[in-house]
């Protein structure tokens, strides 16, 4: 927590003469975050519960996506761009800590047998 902070505290320090890029930054990390609850509830719901409440579980997350996908897609050319760049590497990340805990979880599973 103390390294995001000190992070993000430089980023601002740096973009001090540019909120309006900064603002738009942190709105495209939020509404990236929502697509994925979006995407989250829908996979959940939908498909692995196989839900029949169609309304709530498919429509809701799929017009929640929509809605913001629009917000995303007039934004600024520049904060896409950066955006998309900081999510590919926040994802990248993500599946790299994934496969590291796959690999610690199955050398502990190693050494229980």
């Amino acid at each position: 927590m103390l390294f995001s902070a000190m992070l993000s505290l430089a980023v601002a320090e740096v973009m001090h003469d540019k909120l309006d890029a900064l603002a738009s930054l942190v709105n495209f990390s939020t509404l990236s975050a929502f697509i994925f609850l979006h995407l989250s509830a829908l996979a959940h719901m939908a498909w692995k519960q196989r839900s029949r409440r169609y309304v709530a579980h498919w429509g809701v997350p799929i017009l929640g996506i929509a809605v913001v996908a629009s917000v995303l897609c007039g934004m600024a050319p520049a904060a896409l761009e950066v955006g998309d760049v900081w999510l590919v590497l926040g994802i990248t990340y993500a599946l790299f800590m994934r496969r590291c805990a796959h690999r610690e979880s199955a050398a502990n599973d190693l050494d229980c047998t």
